[in-house]
């Protein structure tokens, strides 16, 4: 079997799903369980709800019962409003189901740890050299442990990395950051912690993340929430960039702060994507900031084809840069 990135999977799932294919999508998330094993929650959810779409009542129970009792809890909200499981609502084990996984899900909060780092070893330490340090947000639907796998190599070339892991629980892994006051705490608590136990430069600190995530760090980079020396946001989506009166809220103050953003998309991810992205960056640099745009020629989605090489030296050129 071909194996595709998981984005790439998801998006062919939703197509699927909103072309009403929905035995296809259900046979696609199967075939790729065991590819995909960290992400075994979310798609035994889409397999549940194209049962439910495919009409098939007491086959959706069954799987959502046996995925439960592996350990797997969704939030009750998910549960009780998504519109695909809304034909389960009144299925009579339905409500211990809910009830199971909410058990489950306390059980996994009081095991979560907030912050999760990977360092170089013999450094970072508080009698060490201060190290420069990249504060990495993960994406809605992940945590912060998979963040951590994608930023793992910054660590080997002498950063701290940290990933702040949200509270926003959707299911078992499966966390987000749309409660943007809950969000700003958290990272804001999460970053002094970092501060309280390495040694950390606080001009070499850099915000970064991918889709949600670098909307995120680039949130909080331009509102100056925290003092970073600059951000990375690959392939940015969020509100953030809906209207441009919600980015403009944050440049008030731009000249009077020495930060430092870059933007990296692939060539492939639309041109009106590319089109906005070019917008945001011009907004930056008219309120007095430093950003680019860098596009990677002949990719469909820079999360899935930047290099490892590609970021280090992204990450370097921001914290060195001089006007």
């Amino acid at each position: 079997m071909r194996t595709i990135s998981f984005r790439d999977l998801q998006t062919q799932i939703q197509d699927h799903y909103h072309n009403q294919r929905y035995r296809a999508a259900f046979d696609l998330a199967g075939r790729y369980l065991q590819t995909y094993p960290d992400q075994a929650a979310l798609l035994y959810y889409w397999q549940v709800c194209l049962l439910a779409s495919l009409g098939e009542i007491e086959n959706a129970v069954q799987l959502l019962e046996q995925t439960i009792t592996q350990g797997i809890w969704y939030a009750e909200f998910l549960l009780r409003q998504s519109p695909a499981l809304q034909s389960l609502q009144e299925h009579p084990t339905f409500e211990q189901l809910v009830q199971m996984s909410q058990r489950y899900q306390a059980l996994d909060e009081t095991n979560r740890y907030p912050l999760l780092t990977v360092r170089p070893e013999g450094c970072c330490l508080p009698n060490d050299q201060p190290c420069s340090m990249l504060l990495a947000l993960h994406e809605n639907a992940s945590n912060a442990r998979l963040c951590l796998d994608y930023w793992r190599t910054v660590a080997n070339a002498g950063w701290l990395v940290a990933a702040p892991q949200s509270t926003q629980g959707m299911w078992k892994g499966g966390y987000v950051w749309n409660d943007w006051d809950a969000a700003r705490q958290e990272i804001i608590r999460d970053y002094q912690s970092a501060l309280e136990y390495y040694s950390i430069d606080p001009e070499r600190v850099v915000l970064a993340g991918v889709t949600t995530g670098g909307e995120l760090a680039m949130r909080l980079a331009l509102s100056g929430d925290l003092p970073a020396r600059g951000f990375l946001a690959i392939s940015p989506e969020g509100s953030l960039f809906e209207e441009h009166d919600n980015l403009q809220s944050y440049l008030a103050d731009m000249a009077d702060r020495d930060l430092v953003g870059v933007i990296l998309i692939g060539e492939r991810e639309g041109s009106e994507r590319r089109t906005i992205l070019r917008k945001v960056t011009e907004l930056i640099l008219e309120a007095g900031g430093e950003c680019r745009l860098e596009v990677l020629p002949g990719t469909r989605n820079a999360a899935d084809s930047a290099s490892d090489d590609q970021i280090l030296a992204i990450l370097e050129n921001i914290v060195e840069y001089s006007a």
